[in-house]
């Protein structure tokens, strides 16, 4: 889990560079099951109202780094980080789906070289 520290949270407002299909996937996951595990738990510590609301602050706290490591991978797609406003159309979602998925650029790219990611 070393890429968590490496690759997630030390460039976690940094969204210049490259990310992995395994980076981007492993970290998509960890915070799926942080933020399923957090709901229950505020709700139950804080109450319902306060326990919503921080819910949702964390779950904008979360949005930030997620946004930077889709772009980082989609750089190493070889595609700008302004492709995931695709996601804001009906087609769109699949169109990041297939570019996130897809392997990377082996050699280097106008967004960095592949030795340069985890």
């Amino acid at each position: 889990m070393d890429f968590l520290t490496k690759d997630f949270f030390a460039r976690a407002l940094i969204a210049k560079g490259r990310s992995t299909r395994k980076s981007y996937w492993l970290a998509t996951l960890v915070i799926s099951i942080i933020a399923m595990a957090a709901e229950p738990v505020f709700i139950t510590i804080f109450g319902f109202e306060i326990g919503m609301i921080s819910y949702l602050i964390l779950l904008l706290i979360i949005t930030v780094p997620h946004t930077m490591i889709a772009i980082r991978r989609l750089h190493d797609t070889g595609r700008s980080g302004w492709h995931l406003l695709w996601y804001f159309t009906v087609i769109g979602i699949l169109w990041i789906l297939y570019l996130l998925i897809t392997k990377g650029d082996e050699g280097a790219n106008a967004h960095g070289d592949p030795s340069d990611i985890s």
